[in-house]
């Protein structure tokens, strides 16, 4: 996969998370649940959707994203630093997500 693709994707991925946030504070808010995996198929949770995405945000944030910008230590800490603001701004860590869906319409 070219590596712009891959970048751009994440960037959309993470604009359209951040514009969910802050649009709806409670949509992603948490339930307390006893489940310890997430669904087997997370899309059946989505209503009807034209275009829907599945990010493995612990995948992404752990694996992709070094291996990305494994040659520009600098821009990995921008895009740490950049997670870091969006916890610190919505309250929401990303890093405690295993994947999130997203269904646009």
């Amino acid at each position: 996969m070219n590596k712009k693709v891959l970048t751009s994707s994440l960037a959309l991925a993470f604009l359209l998370l951040n514009l969910v946030s802050t649009s709806s504070p409670h949509s992603l808010a948490r339930t307390p649940s006893t489940r310890t995996e997430p669904p087997a198929d997370v899309l059946s949770l989505l209503p009807a959707s034209d275009a829907v995405a599945v990010v493995d945000v612990h995948r992404l944030l752990n694996e992709a994203l070094p291996r990305i910008f494994s040659g520009d230590l600098a821009k990995l800490a921008q895009v740490n630093s950049d997670v870091e603001q969006f916890k610190t701004r919505t309250g929401i860590d990303p890093r405690t997500f295993d994947r999130v869906a997203l269904g646009l319409r």
